[in-house]
This record gives structure tokens, sequence and C-alpha cells, in this order.
């Protein structure tokens, strides 16, 4: 099974082998922005930038549960599966600088969990060392302790530029400019 989405407010449900839609889910009210099965392939969950998400039976094909909170876009969504300790649960962050752990069985947000100073663009756990990790726009990247929700460290990305002042340098492009910028590069006015 497959699902895919684009910026259509559906997700299509697809066969593997054939690649033929078998169902189509829908509900949404704007543009999808992530889609993942969970470990026993069971649910489907949804995010969209109508700032619900969403949870589907695949057995029933429908919709379990809506879940609401977010006060921006949901950028991306990912399955904890259950442990000896904890429920099935669900992970969402959003422009709102949110990460929010949902129990997938209740449907309640258990914890918000802040500390990114701009959009958070990607999640990802490690059952191995008991780590949620999250990143985003501000050039972070936060490690979660899964068993106190605290964050244990944030590591910072270096830049190649960071020391650069590129003030009053003539002779570089706008596009030139910007990437030294991206970089680490300062320009004061």
């Amino acid at each position: 099974m497959l699902a895919v989405t684009g910026v259509s407010q559906q997700i299509e449900l697809r066969d593997g082998n054939s690649g033929k839609i078998t169902h189509i889910f829908t509900g949404h009210q704007q543009r999808i922005r992530s889609i993942i099965f969970n470990a026993s392939g069971t649910k489907l969950t949804s995010s969209s930038d109508d700032l619900t998400i969403k949870l589907w039976d695949m057995e029933q094909q429908q919709c379990l549960q809506t879940l609401i909170g977010h006060s921006r876009e949901i950028r991306v969504v990912i399955f904890i599966p259950a442990s000896a300790t904890t429920p099935e649960l669900l992970v969402s962050a959003s422009d709102d600088l949110t990460i929010r752990i949902w129990d997938t069985a209740l449907g309640e947000c258990l914890r918000i969990l802040k500390g990114h100073s701009q959009s958070i663009w990607s999640l990802c756990y490690s059952p191995a060392l008991q780590t949620l990790f999250s990143c985003g726009q501000d050039e972070t990247i936060k490690l979660w302790d899964l068993q106190t929700w605290e964050c244990k460290a944030t590591l910072i990305m270096p830049k190649p530029y960071r020391e650069m002042n590129i003030t009053g340098v003539s002779g570089l492009s706008f596009a030139t400019q910007a990437t030294l910028i991206t970089l680490g590069a300062a320009q004061h006015n």
C-alpha cells in the first residue's frame, strides 16, 4: 500500500504493485503537508495547513480522529510506536514553534514542547537513544528525552563564513551576497 498526496486536499491510497488508486481519503480543507503510516500499517496520519491532524483507520478506511491544537501550519508528523510503558504516540511540529505529543488512542495532546525560535521542519526519533530530534528554520537540532520530554541538547550547525564581514565589499552580486549571508557572513548597514 502506498499513500500519496500533493497540493490537493486528499490522500490517494494506491496498490504498491500496480499503482492503481484503491481509495481516496478526503476531509482536509487546505493543503496536506505530511502523511505517514504507523509501524504496523494499521493507521495513517496526515497534517494540513487547515491546522488539523487526521488519524485514518486503514482497515475501515475512515477518519478515526481529528486532532486540533496547533495555531499555525503543521509541517510534519511522525509516529512513535507503543512500548511497555507508553502508548503509541503521534508527534507533530508546526510553524507555531511547538511540538505536540499526542496519545493516538485517546486523541489527546499529552505535552507541548517549546524551544525553537522559528518554524520546525523535521522530526525523527531514535528508540535506541530514547530521543526525539527536531530541526527547523532556526538552524538548530534539538534532542528531546523521550522519558522526561526535556530538551537535553541543542546542536548548532557551524557556518563556514561566520566571522566574515562583507560590509562595503564591492563587486558581489545580490545572489552571492545572499549566499554568503546564508552561510554566516555579516553585513552591517
